[in-house]
């Protein structure tokens, strides 16, 4: 048949089997009318399939902000930022410096009693050791260190304001420190108001980018991993499944790399090991937060503001990237998981549709078994049902129907009235 419609080509013997096969639900190597209607089915599915992918794609290139909109966008953010940034830090700067001024204040006097006491004798020389250790001193005379370089030891900074307000509108929230003064606490409540919205809303249009990115990468290693290996006609919903299964190998390989990546960088840049480097990427893109790893990652005053400076901006584009990549995961899980649930559904369809047509067969069967005749055609069928109706209210009125024309009884009735 193919060859007579010049369809025949290359086809092998192992491509027409498996043709077959796909339509052949009894295994009989014939096709009926049931089994050719499930076949017209999946091949009007199978478009519909292909026109859903497709105005699937329409959709995201339509939704999708170009991408002069969205760097414009995320400028401005990122000034909007900023400003927050210095205000919190305006609020909050003076107020930490007074509290570390006292503290290292007392910290010296404590320190200069117990190094008297050890030097009378009336106590031991690791006293002073212990009481580094445990009350947590600050020897620092902020008083002696010159103005320009007071902000690499405070948190409320300008490098370390703008975290802050990173931290909170991503809703990692470490809690290492937080706001004392009632401006500081008020503008952090419109943050937590509007921040939070602002944000979630550019990073849903930043991870259309990523998913649309991890899409079509997934799409061009399925072409060149699987249809180049396999070199089989697949049909296009097992081709749409298993390019839905790359986006996600792809998602999460993505999500590896890049939390690796991160993690190397968090241990060059502080004194953290790989391992704790990795548990503190993950708490952060996971948005948990815990705030026992949180930057800097050395104690203050070791390095110069500069350097603080861009850690914390790198750490601030990081822990974006690496939510955009996360959302891209778990998108490529719902999809792939909705896709599962609409084939599981489909197939149950299928064997439904499958099973009344069997049960149809089986129907037809029997009312040809019990008319007496082996095979009924579909032109006989009636005539067939009428016998076995005939038969059957024979025995149950227990007399006996003459098989004699209809013409023939109506002449008879005739000539007896």
């Amino acid at each position: 048949m193919l060859s007579g419609l010049g369809q025949k080509g290359n086809l092998s013997k192992d491509h027409l089997e498996e043709m077959i096969e796909a339509v052949d639900a009894d295994h009989n190597k014939t096709m009926d009318f049931s089994e050719f209607r499930l076949l017209m089915q999946r091949l009007a599915e199978d478009a519909q399939l292909e026109a859903e992918m497709q105005a699937g794609f329409d959709d995201l290139n339509r939704l999708t902000v170009p991408a002069k909109s969205l760097v414009k966008m995320t400028l401005t953010f990122i000034v909007f930022i900023c400003l927050m940034g210095m205000c919190l830090s305006a609020a909050e700067r003076d107020g930490e410096l007074s509290d570390k001024l006292a503290h290292s204040q007392n910290s010296i006097e404590l320190d200069r009693r117990i190094r008297a006491l050890v030097a009378q004798g009336n106590a031991s020389a690791d006293l002073v050791d212990l009481l580094h250790d445990t009350a947590g001193l600050d020897l620092t005379d902020y008083d002696a260190i010159p103005l320009h370089e007071v902000d690499r030891y405070l948190d409320w900074a300008f490098p370390g304001a703008t975290f802050f307000v990173v931290t909170l509108v991503t809703t990692v929230g470490y809690g290492a420190y937080t706001p004392q003064t009632d401006v500081g606490r008020l503008l952090t409540t419109l943050l937590g108001l509007c921040g939070v919205a602002w944000f979630g809303y550019l990073l849903v249009l930043v991870s259309e980018r990523v998913n649309y990115t991890v899409a079509v990468w997934a799409k061009a290693t399925y072409k060149r991993c699987h249809a180049s290996f396999t070199g089989k006609v697949e049909k296009l919903e097992e081709k749409a499944k298993n390019q839905v299964k790359e986006q996600v190998v792809v998602a999460l390989i993505a999500n590896v790399i890049w939390i690796s990546f991160f993690s190397f960088l968090m241990g060059l840049s502080g004194d953290l090991e790989f391992g704790n480097a990795v548990y503190a990427s993950v708490i952060t893109f996971t948005t948990v937060g815990l705030g026992d790893y949180a930057p800097p990652f050395f104690s203050p005053g070791e390095s110069s503001l500069m350097f603080k400076s861009g850690l914390y901006f790198v750490w601030s584009i990081g822990l974006v990237f690496g939510l955009a990549l996360l959302s891209s995961l778990i998108s490529a899980l719902d999809e792939y998981g909705r896709y599962e649930a609409e084939l599981i559904q489909q197939d149950l369809m299928r064997m439904a549709d499958l099973n009344a047509a069997n049960l149809r067969k089986q129907m037809v069967a029997q009312l040809a078994v019990s008319s007496g005749t082996v095979a009924v055609p579909v032109g006989g069928l009636l005539s067939g049902l009428g016998n076995g109706l005939r038969t059957t209210l024979a025995q149950v009125s227990g007399s006996t129907i003459e098989d004699t024309p209809v013409e023939e009884r109506v002449q008879q009735s005739s000539a007896a009235d």
